[in-house]
């Protein structure tokens, strides 16, 4: 699985997770909500005055998540609209949100901090934080969170005694996930529906990687041809039925691929050429699966409808990668990024239709997670110029930069959207 860090940014973030086959840092697996509904509780974020629709009556509150670099050190923070609120880590850690949920007008994120060494996950709720329970000793990372009702389900792993092992909180208390023995293992997405909790991950065993989902804690092995490693990317549920995006290789290079209740479909690309599935979105009886392949010494992004390529069009002689999903009602948004030689260019695609994303000029950018709220697209990134970063966020294609101290660089990662009628 890849994913095109600009590498100015890349070169100051935290250290990395133990994660196989992909360069990882805390702020990569993403869940991104939408609520659109009357809330009882007061409006978000005093001072973070909700944006009105035209003809007034509906407010708009864009909650982003992200991190900072200033000086020496990564400072976790939110954003409503562009108002920037820090979440507080202990004096001298450094923190990294890596998830934006929502559920009314409540806010909740969802990273870790790093004190002497060791990271702590935790979630902030209105920007208090909660630090997530850990054996002694232990490192954690959340890397997916899901709000369902009043419950909060983050999922995870830690690292102790030489391995990882994966795990979910529900409201802060923990559940180990199994594996065979002496596995290691890793989380990299979560769905609930009803009762049942979904996380998708994989876990590593004789030099081979398998990946697998646990329902309410109870793994499922995904199939894979004969000595293949593979990966879980990403998941959707759509009632009972549970999708799986990922790849695998055997030997051959990448082959993307999803599995519907455990059963695999490969994801057809031209020539067999390596592919690398991201993102994942259901709608109706249709699922949608983003990604990108390798071609002509570049690469192709792409989505797939019931296992149907569509080609996401670019600049010529462009490369370009899709990295998040949405769908709204028969409508599919991509976003990603694309490289023509001069830097990447963020962009988001409708229906296959490509939208450049404004950035200023001379300057290079991704666009990093979407969400689709009633008709709009938004899109959470960053754009960057030398060693400088901005986050920023779009909505059906204008830019709205986000606050941070001046000579500071940031990103923006997760995206949600509270919408009060």
């Amino acid at each position: 699985m890849r994913f095109g860090v600009p590498c100015s940014v890349k070169s100051r973030l935290p250290s990395p997770q133990h994660a196989p086959g992909s360069f990882r840092f805390p702020l990569v697996f993403l869940c991104v909500l939408a609520a659109a509904q009357t809330p009882a509780e007061p409006a978000p974020a005093s001072g973070a005055g909700g944006k009105s629709a035209p003809g007034g009556g509906v407010q708009t509150w864009v909650c982003a998540a992200g991190s900072y670099y200033s000086g020496s050190n990564w400072t976790s923070c939110y954003w409503i609209n562009e108002v920037k609120t820090d979440l507080p880590v202990p004096s001298g850690a450094m923190g990294t949100a890596s998830v934006v949920a929502v559920s009314g007008t409540r806010v909740y994120i969802a990273g870790q901090y790093e004190r002497r060494g060791n990271w702590t996950p935790c979630y902030w709720l209105d920007g208090t934080r909660t630090d997530l329970a850990l054996p002694g000793g232990a490192s954690g990372y959340a890397n997916a969170a899901v709000v369902a009702g009043t419950r909060l389900y983050i999922a995870g792993q830690y690292e102790s005694q030489g391995g990882d092992t994966p795990c979910y909180w529900v409201d802060g208390a923990r559940t180990d996930l199994p594996l065979p023995g002496g596995a290691s293992g890793f989380v990299y997405a979560a769905a609930v529906s009803g009762s049942r909790v979904y996380i998708a991950g994989s876990y590593e065993s004789g030099g081979n990687s398998t990946p697998c989902y646990w329902v309410n804690g109870t793994r499922t092995d995904l199939p894979l041809p004969s000595g293949a490693s593979g990966f879980a990317n990403a998941a959707a549920v759509s009632g009972s039925r549970v999708y799986i995006a990922g790849s695998y290789d055997s030997g051959g290079g990448d082959t993307p691929c999803y599995w519907l209740d455990g059963a695999r479909t490969d994801l057809p690309v031209p020539g067999g050429a390596p592919g690398f599935a991201n993102a994942a979105a259901v709608s109706g009886s249709r699922v949608y699966i983003a990604g990108s392949y390798e071609s002509g010494g570049g690469d192709t992004p792409c989505y797939w409808v019931n296992g149907t390529r569509t080609d996401l069009p670019l600049p010529g002689g462009a490369s370009g990668f899709a990295y998040a999903a949405a769908v709204a009602g028969s409508r599919v948004c991509i976003a990603g990024s694309y490289d023509s030689g001069g830097g990447d260019t963020p962009c988001y695609w409708v229906d296959g239709a490509r939208t450049d994303l404004a950035i200023p000029d001379g300057t290079s950018g991704l666009a990093y997670a979407a969400v689709a709220a009633d008709t709009r697209v938004y899109i959470a990134g960053w754009y960057e110029s030398g060693d400088d970063s901005t986050p920023c966020y779009w909505a059906d294609g204008a830019r709205t930069d986000l606050l941070i101290p001046g000579g500071a660089m940031g990103m923006a990662t997760g995206i949600a959207v509270i919408i009060e009628r």
